[in-house]
């Protein structure tokens, strides 16, 4: 649990640093990725997803995914959660952050250390 939570947080520090303004989610999801190749772990599902509001017809996320394939091109004021999360069969860790892009990168909505913590 303490290394998935090492590079859990090593891969949404890279994804952090590669949000700005110009590049794709797609693009935002490959740092997150490149940065946890080493670990063997494979995640297939997206490491972050727009919030703000919805629109009808229908109320899904059917927005901008930082995922493979997603060329949305991120602009200042959009809003994110990026979820670094990695889950086995039976267990798994999961971190996360809600930004704003601004003119230079992004803005944090929260702080709070991203670390594993441990009780007991």
């Amino acid at each position: 649990m303490s290394d998935t939570a090492k590079w859990a947080v090593e891969g949404l520090n890279a994804e952090l640093a590669a949000i700005k303004p110009g590049v794709t989610c797609e693009e935002v999801d490959q740092a997150w990725r490149k940065a946890i190749a080493h670990t063997g772990i494979v995640k297939d599902s997206r490491s972050g997803y727009s919030m703000g509001l919805g629109y009808p017809p229908d109320w899904g996320e059917h927005t901008c995914c930082m995922r493979p394939g997603d060329r949305s091109v991120i602009q200042p004021n959009m809003s994110f959660h990026i979820i670094t999360g990695i889950w086995m069969e039976n267990w798994g860790f999961e971190i996360s952050e809600a930004v704003v892009v601004t003119q230079m990168g992004y803005e944090l909505l929260t702080n709070f250390p991203r670390q594993l913590i441990v009780k007991g």
